[in-house]
């Protein structure tokens, strides 16, 4: 006999009722159960062990001495914390998802980093909460650890990770993801200087090597390219909020003094880090710092000691075999050295310390034709485009080249100009079409047939003494060839409105310069022209724009 169930009568009654879980009230998100930590991990780079017993050096020292001065000179406030040099009030954030401060505090001696010497580090000896040996990509209790073991050893000693020094800020796992995506999928294409997803080559003993990409994440980077994935990081960050980054950017510079400047090391990794972090120097954040020039040079030294400007005889464009993978990651760290150092020199019109030769050229053909990705065929084209404004950039000095060449006279400066515009004509026309819609390519070339009329009015002005003037440049302004410039400049203006900010965003140095200078060759010819009299300003203000027929 199956059981009896009680009847209800009322709802004032007390009795045994079946509830539907529906009808019960939901709870409220405030008493729900409050978001687990937010995984973090720190970035473990193997550093030689005679820069850390220098940069532990310098670290006591220096607190010995402010030890000193403060029993010398006591701080009335006492308790205060002093204002550090970015504000932070010596602090370092476990930032966020979001990319601001979490809030907790790492070590109040970090934010001493970027007062030091380069070589110098903000870390004091302490003892460590996991080994270099202990390293990979772990959770526990929100914090993961990533230890760099791609790195090999540097010269003066055995490697030793960083893990060994009290100050290692802990950065975010999610937003470090975020910028990496970024990085990847948006800034790259604007200068492909290094490729960030690992390559996988296949050897068969009757087939061809087959040579695969696998996406790279924080974690894999970390653990093999742990410097070029603090680079990416510190520059996708310089677009996004100040203080993201600056915990990338202090921990960057203080990698770098350690393992360039402290431990002599010289490496392909700390190239491609390198010029990944010139290509998107913060110009912004500090206008007035000059320390872009410094690490220009540093960059040309780590090629000239790595020998990856000297042709080693082994390329063939029409042989069986291609290259490795390794090969064509020198070519392309070079190609991409190349570019940020000549442009660099280009923009600020100064002679520039790498210079394109027959075996750049080749350089160029090999990565175009054994390319990995697009990106191996973007970049030939931006530096055999870059070639053209660096000898236009030539003709403006009035000694050309290394050896001091006599500058040729304004006739055959003329033939010189011709014969460039002839190049760049048989390039756009050569140049695949899928590769002419690129931003970049797009922006470097409507520059480049600006920079070969407009160059002289480019010049950065110069103050010297009497008598120690150079002879004038015979590079002069033509006031014709200007007036036909101006459709083109017209284009360059349009083309950089079409861009959406998303992309704009990503610009990296180059592309920024070549925007800031269009903009200021187009505010020249809108007044008189000085070194050009019979420049009319007002007929080149009357000049049609297309926008305007086709409005009509």
């Amino acid at each position: 006999m199956a059981p009896l169930r009680p009847r209800v009568a009322n709802a004032s009654k007390t009795t045994t009722k079946t509830t539907n879980s529906s009808s019960l009230p939901k709870p409220s998100p405030l008493s729900s159960q409050p978001p687990g930590p937010s995984r973090t991990f720190t970035i473990d780079v193997p550093i030689p062990t005679a820069s850390v017993d220098i940069a532990i050096s310098l670290e006591s020292l220096r607190l010995n001495h402010e030890g000193f001065m403060d029993q010398i000179c006591p701080d009335p406030n006492t308790g205060v914390d002093s204002e550090g040099d970015d504000g932070t009030y010596g602090y370092n954030y476990d930032y966020g998802s979001d990319g601001e401060p979490g809030g907790s505090v790492v070590s109040s001696h970090a934010s001493h980093a970027s007062s030091l010497p380069v070589g110098a580090s903000a870390a004091t000896p302490g003892s460590s909460s996991m080994s270099a040996s202990e390293g990979g990509f772990r959770s526990g209790k929100g914090n993961t650890r990533i230890t760099g073991q791609g790195a090999g050893p540097g010269p003066g000693g055995s490697s030793r990770s960083l893990a060994s020094l009290s100050v290692q800020p802990q950065f975010n796992v999610d937003s470090a993801s975020r910028l990496l995506d970024i990085f990847r999928n948006v800034m790259v294409w604007h200068f492909p200087c290094v490729l960030v997803d690992h390559v996988i080559c296949t050897n068969n003993e009757n087939e061809e090597a087959k040579v695969e990409q696998e996406e790279a994440t924080v974690a894999s980077l970390a653990r093999e390219r742990p410097f070029v994935l603090l680079a990416v990081l510190a520059a996708a960050s310089s677009t996004r909020t100040l203080q993201g980054h600056s915990l990338y950017d202090e921990e960057f510079r203080k990698i770098l003094g350690l393992k360039f400047v402290a431990g002599g090391e010289r490496s392909l990794e700390l190239l491609q880090g390198l010029a990944v972090y010139v290509a998107w120097y913060p110009f912004h954040l500090r206008p007035k710092n000059r320390q872009a020039f410094q690490y220009v040079r540093m960059a040309v030294d780590m090629v000239n000691d790595l020998d990856l400007d000297v042709d080693p005889g082994v390329d063939e464009l029409t042989g069986p075999r291609s290259p490795s993978p390794q090969r064509l990651e020198e070519i392309r760290t070079y190609l991409a050295t190349y570019y940020v150092a000549s442009n660099f020199a280009t923009s600020w019109n100064r002679t520039p310390s790498m210079s394109f030769t027959n075996y750049t050229s080749k350089c160029c053909d090999i990565l175009e034709k054994y390319s990995i990705t697009k990106g191996d065929r973007i970049l030939p084209w931006l530096v055999r485009l870059q070639q053209l404004c660096e000898e236009t950039n030539d003709l403006r000095k009035p000694q050309r080249g290394a050896g001091g060449l006599p500058q040729p006279t304004e006739s055959q400066i003329e033939m010189i100009i011709k014969g460039m515009e002839a190049q760049l004509n048989e390039w756009e026309a050569k140049m695949p079409s899928d590769l002419q819609s690129i931003p970049s390519i797009r922006i470097t070339t409507l520059f480049t047939r600006l920079f070969l009329t407009g160059a002289p009015l480019l010049k950065l002005p110069s103050v010297k003494l009497p008598g120690l003037e150079k002879d004038p440049s015979s590079f002069r302004i033509d006031g014709s060839q200007l007036l036909n410039l101006i459709p083109t400049l017209h284009q360059n203006y349009e083309y950089f409105l079409s861009l959406s900010a998303h992309e704009i965003n990503a610009f990296s140095m180059i592309g920024w310069g070549c925007l800031i200078l269009s903009t200021i060759l187009g505010f020249r010819m809108s007044f008189p022209i000085m070194l050009c009299p019979e420049w009319d300003d007002y007929a080149a203000r009357r000049v049609p724009h297309p926008s305007d027929d086709t409005d009509n």
